[in-house]
């Protein structure tokens, strides 16, 4: 992996692109109207439409036709671009679990997302983004790092009271 990921709501990535001269690719995945003219500067970009659910009968959820859409943008990454920001619209969830699949799909650890209480990878995603990349997590190991990520939730909490 020839670039590093970040992971950022998609009003921020506005403003980085607005105020400084950042120059990478993005993965932009919301339930509303993306501002398309707020992205100049970008190398390239997906834009993707649909619901952070896990339910997927639901067919505004994640599917398996999207999830090879980001294959093949990932594919087509150019080798110039040094930052990915993947973004939703709180940065917390779906773009939490496309990160996490594309760092599992170049070999790296992927469990800085899974242990970071502000993330909360959605894992409908997250399994069939894994599929598609080639790179299927089993269900026991997903819901191990759902637990992990449960728990570094409810310890920040706690700690948020004392």
């Amino acid at each position: 992996m020839g670039f590093r990921i970040e992971i950022h709501p998609v009003k921020w990535l506005y403003y980085y692109l607005a105020e400084d001269d950042r120059t990478g690719g993005a993965i932009i995945a919301s339930s509303y109207t993306v501002r398309e003219n707020k992205l100049t500067g970008l190398k390239s970009k997906l834009v993707l439409s649909f619901n952070d659910i896990v339910d997927f009968n639901d067919e505004s959820a994640f599917n398996k036709a999207i999830a090879s859409e980001i294959h093949s943008y990932i594919k087509g990454i150019q080798p110039d671009i040094e930052v990915l920001y993947v973004c939703c619209d709180s940065g917390e969830s779906r773009s939490s679990a496309i990160a996490a699949a594309i760092t599992r799909f170049y070999g790296k650890d992927d469990m800085y997302i899974w242990a970071d209480p502000h993330f909360h990878p959605n894992p409908l995603v997250y399994k069939l983004l894994c599929e598609e990349l080639g790179v299927a997590i089993p269900d026991g190991e997903l819901e191990g790092k759902i637990e992990l990520n449960n728990n570094a939730l409810a310890m920040k909490i706690a700690e948020s009271r004392n």
